[in-house]
């Protein structure tokens, strides 16, 4: 009843974040989809969302009190720190159109 209410459907466009955005400027740093964005194929965005603050949590925690360039270089620590295992899991996330929606060999992975 509420599918056939519906006049006209419209592809929903997913999109993620280029490769080596930065991850901080400064003093502010970005975790979650703010910064790498991924498909939702492998179910990972708020899972590293979480490990994003975990991570962001102990480098700040671990940088001297002082503030200016130690906390500048806390965050780049974040930063590297986190691209590796992100782009393990983007890298999952984006091969799931294929397994989920694929018709040869796709198929076949799923049955």
């Amino acid at each position: 009843m509420l599918v056939g209410a519906v006049d006209s459907w419209r592809k929903w466009a997913l999109y993620t974040m280029p490769e080596g955005c930065a991850w901080h400027e400064g003093s502010v740093a970005l975790l979650g989809d703010a910064v790498h964005g991924m498909l939702p194929f492998a179910a990972q965005g708020a899972g590293m969302a979480i490990e994003d603050a975990a991570v962001l949590s102990n480098v700040l925690s671990e940088a001297p009190l002082e503030p200016g360039a130690q906390v500048a270089t806390a965050l780049r620590r974040y930063g590297k720190m986190r691209r590796a295992r992100h782009t393990r899991a983007a890298a999952r996330a984006t091969a799931g159109p294929h397994l989920s929606h694929g018709r040869r060999h796709g198929a076949r992975a799923r049955s």
